[in-house]
């Protein structure tokens, strides 16, 4: 007797069983993983029983194990189609659960009538490959139930493929849904077609299902266990970050690097992975101190060190470290976040000579005056030091300009990756994200335009220092339009301080000639030194209407309110009337000076009302419709 198929079988159990158990161990917890161990056993159980029918000897027996392979091969459908679902994100629909009892219904059914009666199945009989299934007269309900589940299965996987965004799931979905298609395809020939016609081979089956197995087994483990995990996203944000970072186990031999860290340090990643730390610190016993420190406290915050190039140039380096803790508490290893200095340093030690020559020209000016008493012989030699010092003053003055300006622009730099991270994150770009992190991504992004707007208004009072007028790039601008943008924006402001917010907006509001980004720049800071000035549950409102040759727009709040003598000076840079208000909300004093620059550059006047402490604030901005003159 040939038991060829049979030893096939059994050898598609074993592997069915092992790759169930290897895939399970990446993440036991994860849904898609339970389910495709759940299909991938069930695999395994058809395939042994299918085995055993073969190979038995006794054809009570041979008729049990039959019927035994349907109820797995039922049961397989049944994980498989919740798979798929899961996939899809259709099991999180309402018609998921209907479709899927009624599969289960079907399933039962099928099975019930199979083992009762001989209408799917009749008893098998002995070939010379072992024990052989014997169709009945209802068999191809059978087929026709096993062809819906899986042309339901085919459906989801390409509903997955044409909808996903990543091309790691694409290719994901891609693969298995070829697989499944080709499979269906086979199987329905040759276990559906050929029977009806009287040609009844050896089932294919347990060899086309395991290879099912093999398939989404290599899906699954290739392409990132079925979706963009959280650890994936880790994983690539750790290896594209704009700074140096490395990650050591408990032996302090470095386990993970990232791109620029290696780059920096003239390495290849190889050369660096399994080294020990301390081989790549200009300072040994230094960093030793860093680990000791973590061991106490946790955590390091602005720590200085320098780190040892491959060809022994020295980095002067900030470092950021933590100790890193599994989801079970255990602590598995230490990640160091480096940030180069050298610029830094550079600066510093500029600033340094600035403080230095600023010293000798005060003391050459108190000189000066010390020795006004002189011989008129010495009072021209004591003025020109004096016009010297006064000149270096100047110097000095403009050098602090144009290090307000390099500062201002190298702070930008670092900003872009974040905003544009945190951006892709927020937008699921990145794949799918729990809402706490989305709240914290939030927090992130809106902290750093907070900081983008410092930068540019310490940008924009530099010009103004320098005597350069602010320059427009005029056009035709509806500021209604422009003010039904902001509303969504600073909505949310509104409603974290449970404040109501109120437009009046003309509906034909004049059309001004002026500079679109200058004048949203304008309509924020005003908006927005209300918001921040008025208590929670207060009121705002932004009032537009036309005026003669122009347009008036008013922000009214029911703040804070402003005594009459300081009305004038809150459009000074750098003065803030309730200084302990300003810090909570974290002013500098720049947004209503910058404010009063852009509407004069427009040609226009601001000015504010208020009756007092506790009467609110009014600030009102007439802007001519011709712009600037």
């Amino acid at each position: 007797m040939n038991y060829s198929f049979g030893f096939v079988d059994l050898f598609g159990a074993l592997l069915a069983a092992v790759l169930a158990i290897v895939i399970i161990i990446h993440n036991p917890r994860e849904r898609l993983i339970q389910y495709f161990f759940g299909y991938a056993v069930m695999i395994g159980f058809f395939n042994l029983f299918n085995a055993l029918m073969i190979m038995t000897d006794s054809v009570n027996l041979a008729f049990h194990f039959e019927r035994l392979t349907i109820v797995f091969w039922s049961l397989f459908l049944l994980f498989f189609t919740k798979f798929c679902f899961v996939i899809s994100k259709f099991d999180r629909e309402k018609a998921a659960r209907p479709i899927f009892f009624g599969l289960i219904v079907v399933s039962a059914l099928v099975n019930y009538v199979n083992y009762v009666t001989d209408w799917i199945y009749k008893t098998p009989v002995m070939t010379g490959l072992g024990y052989s299934d014997v169709i009945g007269r209802w068999y191809l309900v059978f087929v026709v139930y096993s062809a819906l589940a899986v042309i339901l299965s085919i459906y989801f996987l390409m509903r997955t493929w044409r909808s996903t965004k990543s091309n790691r799931e694409k290719m994901q979905s891609l693969v298995i849904l070829t697989a499944l298609f080709i499979g269906f395809v086979a199987g329905g020939v040759l276990d559906g077609v050929l029977p009806l016609l009287g040609i009844f081979a050896q089932s294919t089956s347990p060899i086309i299902s395991t290879l099912y197995v093999m398939v989404f087994a290599y899906a699954l483990t290739r392409y990132g266990l079925l979706k963009v995990t959280p650890a994936l996203i880790a994983q690539d944000v750790f290896r594209m970050m704009p700074v140096m970072m490395e990650f050591v186990d408990l032996d302090r031999k470095v386990l993970v690097i990232n791109e620029l860290f290696a780059k920096n340090l003239g390495y290849k990643s190889s050369e660096l992975i399994g080294q020990e730390c301390k081989l790549f610190h200009a300072n040994p016993e230094l960093h030793e101190k860093f680990h000791q420190e973590l061991l106490l406290k946790g955590s390091i915050r602005q720590g200085e060190t320098a780190l040892l190039r491959k060809d022994r140039a020295i980095i002067p380096v900030n470092v950021d470290a933590a100790r890193v803790k599994d989801r079970f508490g255990e602590t598995i290893g230490e990640i160091f976040i480096y940030r180069d200095i050298i610029k830094e340093k550079e600066l510093l030690e500029k600033q340094k000579e600035i403080i230095v020559e600023l010293t000798k020209n005060k003391e050459r000016m108190l000189s000066i005056l010390e020795d006004t008493t002189e011989a008129r012989d010495e009072a021209k030699k004591k003025s020109e030091e004096l016009v010297k010092a006064v000149d270096d003053l100047k110097e000095v003055d403009r050098m602090k300009n144009r290090f307000l300006s390099v500062m201002s622009h190298e702070l930008r730099t670092p900003l872009t990756p974040i905003k544009g991270f945190s951006s892709m994150l927020i937008n699921g770009q990145l794949g799918p994200l729990t809402e706490p992190q989305i709240n914290a991504l939030g927090s992130i992004q809106r902290e750093s335009d907070h900081l983008l707007a410092l930068i540019d208004s310490i940008l924009d009072t530099t010009k103004l220092e320098t005597g350069r007028e602010i320059e427009l790039n005029t056009e035709p601008v509806s500021v209604k339009i422009l003010i039904e943008e902001l509303v969504p924006i600073i909505k949310p402001q509104c409603d974290q301080k449970e404040q109501s917010l109120e437009v009046k907006v003309s509906a034909d509001l004049n059309t001004i000639i002026g500079d679109r980004t200058k004048l949203h720049r304008l309509l924020t800071n005003v908006i927005g030194n209300a918001i921040n000035f008025t208590p929670n549950g207060g009121k705002i409102s932004i009032v537009g209407q036309n005026v003669d040759n122009g347009i008036e727009i008013k922000v009214i709040d029911n703040g804070i309110g402003i005594e009459e003598q300081y009305l004038e000076k809150i459009f000074e840079k750098f003065v803030q009337i309730d200084n302990s208000y300003s810090r909570a909300t974290g002013g500098v004093g720049l947004g209503l000076a910058i404010s009063q620059a852009i509407v004069e550059a427009h040609g226009g006047k601001i000015k504010a009302e208020s009756k007092g402490i506790g009467w609110g604030t009014t600030i009102a901005i007439d802007l001519p419709v011709g712009g600037s003159k």
